[in-house]
């Protein structure tokens, strides 16, 4: 199976008009988002965004050398940091225990089920004074920002169900709830406006460290060993090896200096009002590149072979967009074949028919293109033919209009799930980026921004 066979579904697709029947679904999609507006206010979901900073993918290492435990309990990806937002301060929030609160969120890599074992602390420099240690000996074994000297921690410790407020003396001054988005693997935590903290209602920039490790009962993170077993994490230098697995780097930064150092000091990172943070992520689905006229040219060549394998013949001319030739070629191979992949391709060319079609010939269309995708893995093909599939059903999920069949999100979830597929089996890394890419691209068409982003960060370091 070729590569560029998934590239040009985007093409073949994209070349033909969805009818407008199908859009008129979103007037009424934009009446129920006005009625529903309380749910989409940025004062309903903790304030505007401020500032959002990125955090490097699987760097949840310290400075290269730690292990997690060896347990399955401990997944990968538990204290890995992505993304730290920063919120507008709201006050008078009718809708809230707390009505004056400042929202700050931290999105992880992988929210497992098992996070019983993370501490995430976010240390806070806002005024004068405060402390450039942690709250009690032997925790961290680091310093912070000798010229911001921190003044409120918030520590994360799930099984609490609440945030622990410190101050730079060490004590815990107020507890708060801990909310958490699983969906979108967030941890969001609203600091009552209240006390020293309401200093910052005057605009001034504050500095923010953000930092993760695994929780220990004596010394709030666990101490490392040299090697990991199945309870405790590994890969200590010696005992004075920072018991930080990730923390939030930006800019010139490096976490492996940072942590290698003699004297590790924690960096803090200014959060100025009003200015985001942010990439620009609005052409990633222009790095993956079509066919060239030349490869173009080899199908047609390759199309004349009398010894062609009967899968081979459709896949050139369903690549070559020659859809109504393929579609009764594989109508045809379907009556003396029982492969899955034949209804893979079925499933896709099925749902382009949808295109000149009058509205309720196109959605019964598109459901007998799911029922063929659904056919095709009940047919217990093998793993490479199966992430194939999910590809096909994908893309078929990304180009009808979700409005109308909801299927963005399982058409991320299909493309995900054919890169944790394919990368063990040697797929070229370039194609799985594009599977994440396309993963990103259904997250957007869903409206779900986060989920996007996330994707578009583990994208971003496959190489």
């Amino acid at each position: 199976m070729i590569k560029r066979l998934f590239i040009l579904i985007l093409g073949l697709v994209s070349m033909v008009t969805v009818p407008m029947g199908f859009y008129m679904s979103r007037r009424y999609e934009t009446f129920f988002h006005r009625a529903l507006g309380l749910q989409v206010d940025p004062n309903y979901s903790g304030g505007t965004v401020i500032a959002q900073y990125y955090d490097d993918f699987r760097d949840d290492a310290g400075a290269g050398s730690l292990e997690y435990p060896l347990h399955q309990y401990y997944e990968e990806g538990t204290l890995d940091l992505l993304k730290y937002t920063v919120y507008q301060p709201l006050l008078d929030a009718p809708w809230s225990e707390e009505p004056h609160f400042w929202q700050l969120s931290v999105t992880m890599a992988h929210f497992s089920e098992h996070r019983d074992d993370l501490i995430l602390r976010i240390y806070l420099d806002f005024m004068e004074g405060g402390s450039t240690s942690s709250p009690a000996p032997r925790q961290e074994l680091v310093r912070f920002d000798q010229q911001h000297p921190w003044d409120l921690m918030a520590e994360i410790y799930a099984p609490r169900g609440q945030v622990y407020l410190y101050d730079s003396t060490g004590k815990v001054v107020d507890k708060i709830p801990l909310y958490e988005n699983t969906e979108e693997q967030r941890y969001i935590i609203r600091l009552p406006l209240k006390g020293d903290l309401e200093q910052i209602l005057d605009g001034r920039i504050t500095y923010h460290a953000v930092i993760t490790g695994f929780y220990d009962e004596i010394s709030a993170f666990q101490p490392l060993r040299r090697e990991a077993s199945l309870r405790n994490s590994g890969g200590a230098a010696d005992g004075r090896t920072p018991r930080i697995f990730d923390m939030l780097c930006i800019e010139d930064n490096s976490q492996q200096d940072i942590l290698s150092a003699a004297n590790p000091e924690i960096p803090f990172i200014p959060v100025i009002p009003g200015q985001i943070a942010q990439p620009s992520n609005s052409t990633y689905l222009e790095e993956i590149p079509g066919p060239t006229q030349q490869e173009i040219q080899a199908w047609e060549n390759s199309l004349q072979k009398d010894d062609l394998d009967p899968m081979e013949r459709g896949d050139l001319l369903f690549k070559l967009g020659r859809n109504v030739e393929a579609l009764e070629y594989f109508t045809q191979l379907r009556k003396e074949d029982d492969n899955p992949l034949i209804l893979a391709y079925l499933g896709t060319l099925t749902a382009q028919q949808a295109a000149d079609k009058p509205v309720l010939e196109a959605v019964a269309l598109v459901n007998k293109s799911f029922e063929l995708f659904q056919e095709a893995l009940a047919g217990n093909p093998p793993p490479r033919d199966r992430a194939y599939i999910l590809i096909h059903r994908g893309h078929v999920s990304r180009h009808v209009p979700n409005s109308v069949f909801n299927k963005a999100v399982p058409g991320a979830q299909d493309f995900l799930g054919a890169a944790e597929i394919l990368e063990p089996l040697g797929q070229d890394k370039s194609f799985i980026k594009e599977l994440y890419l396309y993963a990103a691209h259904c997250y957007e068409i869903a409206e779900m921004e986060d989920l996007k982003e996330l994707t578009l960060l583990k994208a971003k370091v496959i190489k």
